[in-house]
């Protein structure tokens, strides 16, 4: 249950657990988003990504069993600080895998939360796509993943390394669940730390 793939191909109804941008940090990602989308010549929807951190994407468990085993993680968890700084960009087998982020450091109280929702989710049956396993896990904040080449790549870094990039602290407090239930295909639950 360690997650047989979960590829693009098959992310249609997978559910995932993810940290929310605040409106401070969503306002900013947007800003970055949607410049370097114009200097890669794309459009860009504000809004479109929702703005997150995706912690798991996982299928194969009922919203209800998904809650239960969320809650568990998430109400004895306190408050913490994300540290985002930097630019990264993946690469896949094809061309829509290309995306272009903002990286988000691993600290060991990141990696623990993490690892714990990760033990969770799949001791509760849930099929975690592989990327998510606590070895694989590379946490960021999608700017750029749609109609993306190497082309348009470069742009959109072009510009942004010609901006300043702040650091940024995110206080985490809260995580939603996403995604793939038949019934619920926008956000479900928002789960807040600590209880």
């Amino acid at each position: 249950m360690t997650g047989r793939g979960l590829g693009r191909a098959t992310m249609k109804g997978v559910d995932h657990i993810v940290i929310p941008l605040g409106r401070d940090h969503l306002g900013a990602m947007e800003t970055l988003a949607a410049g370097a989308a114009g200097a890669a010549g794309m459009g860009y929807t504000p809004g479109a990504s929702g703005g997150h951190v995706t912690l798991l994407a996982y299928e194969g468990l009922g919203r209800d069993d998904a809650r239960r085993a969320i809650e568990a993680v998430v109400s004895t968890t306190v408050p913490f600080s994300l540290h985002a700084h930097g630019y990264g960009f993946f690469t896949g087998d094809d061309p829509p895998d290309l995306s272009l982020h903002v990286q988000v450091v691993r600290t060991a109280v990141v990696d623990t939360f993490h690892a714990r929702l990760w033990v969770a989710i799949t001791r509760a049956g849930a099929d975690v796509a592989k990327w998510c396993a606590p070895d694989l896990w590379s946490p960021h904040i999608t700017l750029l993943d749609r109609a993306l080449d190497a082309h348009r790549l470069g742009a959109a870094a072009g510009w942004l390394a010609r901006r300043h990039h702040p650091s940024w602290t995110i206080a985490v407090d809260r995580v939603a669940v996403t995604g793939g239930w038949p019934e619920h295909q926008q956000a479900g639950d928002v789960l807040v730390l600590g209880g």
